[in-house]
């Protein structure tokens, strides 16, 4: 039996990950030539030889995960340039999904929501934002 160290993704509930754990999930089951982007203003989080990736973890689940507009544009702009696939990850307690959104129409909306969900800060901004449904993505785990 392989041993597993402490912070393997294995080891931490879904609904505790962060892009870190997702992304060690990713590489050790999914994806092994994903690297992670080394600049820190990156437009996205990770790579692999075919496509531009953006991961976002949930601590809960919804049928349909929001994604903003101009992370969207972004995405798939990078992907454009380099000739890659623009790829949307996202981890929910119930698991990890994935989407290509390379040539991916979307509805938009403009919503209220938090400014960040990083931080204490509660300020609400307007933003352009979509949604995709789990009915739509490849299931990667869960």
């Amino acid at each position: 039996m392989q041993k597993m160290n402490k912070y393997s993704p294995e080891t931490i509930p879904m609904s505790k990950w962060n892009e870190k754990v997702l992304f060690d999930y990713l590489k050790e089951n999914i994806v092994p030539d994903i690297e992670w982007q080394d600049y820190v203003f990156s437009r996205s989080d990770c790579h692999t030889k075919l496509s531009i990736i953006e991961l976002k973890c949930r601590k809960i689940h919804y049928d349909n995960m929001m994604i903003e507009k101009q992370k969207y544009n972004d995405l798939r702009e990078i992907a454009r340039i380099r000739n890659k696939k623009a790829i949307y990850i996202n981890s929910t307690p119930r698991g990890v999904y994935l989407w290509d959104i390379t040539n991916l129409d979307l509805k938009w909306y403009n919503q209220e929501i938090r400014h960040t969900t990083e931080f204490e800060d509660n300020t609400k901004v307007s933003k352009e934002v979509g949604y995709l449904s789990i009915l739509d993505a490849r299931k990667l785990k869960g």
